[in-house]
């Protein structure tokens, strides 16, 4: 029977194994690339996750079997409504204002993107652009949530141009009447600067 070893002798360095570098091991580098984000020139918001090689179209819209993971602000910025909804809601008035079957339903104008803030490992991005649209996703953009701020019965409108995030709890937006939305809770509450 042998004798066992010290804890001190089996930690020693010459008993330990090696970590794998990264830049020895691609296989390793491949699986840590983080996606990259860009808006392309015509507003298109866009993820890349090959390093930039290619860049896909990102649609931020919902369908409704994912609408239960949306929350939307209310005007008075305390009601809180999920996006199914919303949709109901819109569905039920459309329904009472339809007073003629040749009546068209108006297109949902297409969101052009111009500010997106990425975190650190590229899973949590803002993504603003036309008529006050933003959208946040803490996956990378598998799912997306409209964000509507919101302070005092005031809704931002005005196009973002601006979005900054040094951390995920505080933001700015800046739009392109000067406004400047300020976040101290990751996007759930806002408060329009002076």
């Amino acid at each position: 029977m042998g004798k066992a070893k010290s804890a001190l002798a089996q930690a020693s360095p010459a008993n330990l194994a090696s970590a794998p570098l990264l830049r020895t091991a691609p296989t390793l580098m491949k699986d840590l690339a983080a996606a990259r984000w860009t808006i392309s020139a015509n507003g298109t918001l866009q993820r890349s996750l090959d390093g930039g090689k290619t860049w896909l179209d990102v649609d931020v819209a919902m369908d409704d079997s994912m609408s239960a993971n949306l929350v939307l602000r209310a005007q008075t910025g305390t009601t809180v409504q999920t996006q199914a909804e919303l949709t109901t809601r819109a569905k039920t008035e459309a329904k009472s204002n339809a007073k003629s079957a040749a009546a068209e339903p108006t297109p949902t104008p297409r969101t052009i993107f111009r500010a997106v803030s990425v975190s650190s490992n590229a899973a949590e991005v803002w993504a603003g652009g036309s008529g006050g649209a933003l959208y946040h996703t803490l996956d990378g953009g598998n799912r997306w949530a409209r964000v509507v701020p919101s302070d005092a019965g005031t809704l931002l409108t005005a196009d973002i141009i601006g979005i900054q995030f040094p951390d995920p709890r505080n933001g700015i937006v800046t739009t392109s009447n000067a406004e400047v939305w300020t976040t101290l809770d990751a996007g759930q509450t806002w408060h329009k600067q002076p």
